[in-house]
């Protein structure tokens, strides 16, 4: 019984933390968002929010340590898909949608005033990793995006400022996964304004994705791939289905000695 509780514990957080459909291209290039597309999806049944996103691998860096995160750009929409934004311990979800600003301009006087950095969220372990609090600012590098610089080229990089943590107790999600906007985003990666990776959803019936799933694929066509958050986590739900039968079988192994005693 202890391992079909914890089973269904984990099994909760992986639904409560990722998106429940995930909506990419076939070749897992950036494409194009238009309104018509995100309308079109969110009329297929079952959908009950979208959100696009921007996502891509990187490093991240503090002032005493670094690490490899997953960066996903979101807007405001992502609030209502990803449950790892409602579970914040310290500080507040910035307004992904909101405009950056900048300082501003003081004509009368010389000191120099920094564009305000763009804000970030990220997990608990990985703010342990980095050693940084709400209000510092990390800095991310892209590996496979160059600047050219006085020294020569080097890896694309941006600093942000953090403005949240999160507390999944999933530690891949708390140590790896980092949330910033579309835009900032886009930035990092030198993508057009509406680029995108993939669309993120929720649905009304988590544990029956299987008719929005094809009423989907048949809707997009074979440009597009769509994968439930079962497919996407495979590996630990095919983990968490042994530990099942394990049980159950240790249960059955019980109830016979038992009747043997």
């Amino acid at each position: 019984p202890s391992f079909l509780a914890s089973s269904k514990i984990l099994k909760k957080k992986i639904i409560g933390a990722n998106a429940h459909l995930v909506i990419e291209h076939r070749e897992d290039t950036v494409f194009k968002t238009r309104s018509v597309l995100e309308e079109r999806i969110q009329a297929q049944p079952g959908i009950a929010a979208l959100a696009p996103v921007v996502q891509g691998d990187v490093a991240v860096a503090s002032r005493s340590n670094y690490s490899g995160v997953v960066l996903f750009g979101v807007n405001h929409k992502a609030i209502d898909v990803l449950g790892v934004l409602s579970q914040v311990v310290s500080g507040q979800v910035p307004n992904f949608s909101a405009q950056p600003q900048e300082a501003p301009v003081d004509h009368g006087s010389l000191d120099f005033k920094p564009a305000s950095l763009p804000e970030i969220v990220i997990g608990y372990e990985l703010a342990r990793t980095l050693n940084v609090r709400v209000g510092d600012s990390i800095r991310l590098i892209s590996p496979v995006h160059e600047v050219l610089t006085p020294l020569g080229v080097a890896p694309r990089s941006m600093g942000y400022r953090v403005a949240a943590i999160f507390e999944s107790k999933m530690y891949d999600f708390d140590a790896r996964y980092v949330y910033t906007s579309l835009s900032a985003a886009r930035r990092l990666f030198q993508l057009a304004a509406d680029d995108i990776s993939a669309f993120q959803l929720k649905l009304r019936e988590v544990r029956q994705p299987g008719p929005s799933v094809k009423a989907l694929e048949q809707d997009l066509g074979a440009d597009y791939r769509v994968q439930d958050w079962q497919q996407r986590n495979q590996t630990l739900y095919a983990s968490l289905k042994l530990e099942r039968v394990v049980a159950m079988v240790v249960l059955v192994f019980i109830v016979l000695v038992a009747s043997f005693a």
